[in-house]
């Protein structure tokens, strides 16, 4: 055989760029002469010009499939399933590698110095969540970060591809005080955080996009473990932590996440202190962070 057929069995963005990063580096080390990966159709044309030695192709049928692997940091658990040659999870050690993503060159979208963010993930728990449902619903924490940022002209530019997301009664919605783009064109998506002075997420596909463009990027998902996505603070990443003494529960591997349950909240739900991991890190608390690296400047 001459080729190797690798799929991904989640199409999702985030899971995607982790995934392609990890099978780049195992071609280097494959004997078969190509290997193919599968991924969504509409992404081929953002992943085949900075990964020249990868196949891209939409179906297949493959010969390895990589699955998501809920107790392992998320580019970690591919690898394991391409490296771990036998070795217990616990033992794999594994480096993580910087995605990559194609981006066209386009002129500025707004003229203003700007941050662009992101609000919306695929669980309530990776949400920056209020501490109320009704108040999540209005994106509370969002809004008080965008004012700041009004207050030092610097305009808060929301991406997403919805304009609202979730499940009633939490039905999250743009902040206040933001410009809101959803829905565009992915280039014009590229464009807004190509162009931006960093960008702000949850642990979501354009945490990823961001990460992979090159982009500062500001991270606040304290849910998890630092090393579940991009690791602890460093020089191009901000990992924006939780005093909560309730954080990090989907790196327990005593806890099993329920995809069927939106409020998944593992030791709080339907509690006052449901989802207090990111409803107590106050925006004053992520624009120090800010501050701190000399990304923005206040006066």
């Amino acid at each position: 055989m001459i080729y190797q057929n690798i799929k991904c069995n989640t199409h999702a963005l985030g899971d995607t760029l982790a995934c392609v990063a990890v099978v780049e580096k195992y071609q280097r080390f494959s004997p078969f002469e190509t290997v193919n990966f599968s991924c969504a159709p509409w992404l081929i044309k953002y992943l085949q010009p900075v990964y020249p030695t990868i196949n891209f192709l939409d179906e297949i049928n493959a010969d390895i499939y990589l699955d998501y692997l809920f107790d392992m940091p998320v580019q970690a658990g591919f690898a394991y399933q391409l490296f771990g040659n036998g070795c217990s999870k616990s033992e794999f050690k594994w480096d993580f590698i910087d995605p990559k993503i194609w981006y066209p060159e386009m002129n500025r979208p707004i003229q203003n110095k700007y941050v662009s963010f992101s609000i919306h993930s695929t669980a309530q728990i990776k949400y920056w969540n209020s501490g109320n449902r009704k108040d999540n619903r209005y994106s509370i924490r969002w809004a008080e970060l965008c004012h700041m940022l009004r207050k030092i002209d610097v305009t808060p530019v929301m991406v997403d591809k919805e304009f609202g997301f979730g499940v009633d009664p939490n039905w999250n919605e743009p902040p206040k005080h933001a410009v809101v783009k959803v829905g565009l064109p992915f280039d014009e998506v590229l464009n807004i955080i190509a162009h931006s002075e960093l960008y702000i997420g949850l642990s979501s596909g354009l945490s990823w996009v961001a990460k992979a463009m090159g982009k500062k990027t500001v991270m606040i998902a304290p849910w998890a473990e630092a090393i579940n996505e991009f690791g602890p603070t460093n020089d191009n990443h901000i990992r924006v932590e939780s005093n909560s003494e309730c954080r990090h529960c989907w790196s327990e591997s005593s806890l099993s996440f329920d995809r069927g349950d939106w409020y998944w909240c593992p030791k709080h739900q339907g509690t006052e202190k449901e989802f207090c991991c990111s409803s107590e890190i106050s925006a004053e608390q992520v624009l120090k962070e800010i501050f701190k690296k000399g990304w923005i400047y206040h006066i």
